[in-house]
């Protein structure tokens, strides 16, 4: 896999999370103008930039050509990330991911918030020389389809949330499993009640979940 464009920004912000540029390169990170995040179904009023998400398909063993996330470099309060108009969330899994890796059950799953910590997770785990599968999830409730779905007359719209099938590609048996929000979780609630359910949705499969907390005012960066 070749390593993609960054500019020299977003070299700078993805250092301070940890993430150097062979990192980022190899994991299909990119940064992308108003035209690449278009191109991907990403819509954004005005001209857009940031650096853009691409996710890996562990089955199929390249990147989605349909699905990415893109964290403008000026998000408004309401959407500080953009992924195509109808897609439903996807688990990010770390290039090169494959799927042996996902039924083995004696490898602890490491789950955190964002795909940049899920980067600088596994560049850890590499590090220590830990065998571990590292997965995020873009939002606290995105391993659930969203609750605005494309309906069938091509609106978005209300619909029911179900686990999105993603979760049925790892085998969860007897599995060890460490799920890492950020730090907020210990004084939001709304945070809470997400990770509770998908504790809960993890451990209906037959995981051992365990919670992890990051100390409150660390310098993991979203």
């Amino acid at each position: 896999m070749a390593t993609r464009k960054l500019t020299d920004a977003h070299v700078e912000a993805l250092a301070r999370s940890r993430i150097d540029v062979r990192t980022a390169g190899l994991g299909g990170v990119e940064s992308a103008d108003h035209f690449t995040a278009y191109d991907f179904g990403v819509r954004a009023q005005g001209g857009l930039s940031g650096l853009l998400f691409r996710y890996w398909d562990p089955i199929q063993q390249r990147f989605s050509k349909r699905f990415v996330r893109v964290k403008p470099d000026a998000p408004s309060p309401a959407a500080k990330y953009l992924q195509p108009v109808g897609e439903r969330p996807r688990l990010y899994f770390v290039a090169g991911t494959t799927a042996s890796e996902l039924g083995a059950d004696t490898v602890p799953v490491f789950i955190t918030e964002g795909e940049k910590k899920a980067l600088a997770l596994d560049r850890a785990r590499l590090e220590l020389g830990m065998d571990a599968l590292v997965v995020g999830v873009g939002g606290v409730w995105s391993w659930r389809s969203s609750p605005k779905e494309l309906q069938p007359d091509g609106r978005l719209g209300k619909g029911k949330s179900q686990p999105i099938e993603d979760l049925d590609w790892i085998r969860w048996p007897a599995r060890d499993v460490f799920l890492i929000f950020d730090s907020d979780v210990s004084t939001n609630w709304k945070v809470q009640a997400a990770e509770t359910a998908l504790a809960s949705e993890l451990h209906r499969r037959g995981a051992r979940v365990r919670i992890s907390r990051i100390p409150g005012g660390a310098s993991w960066r979203k």
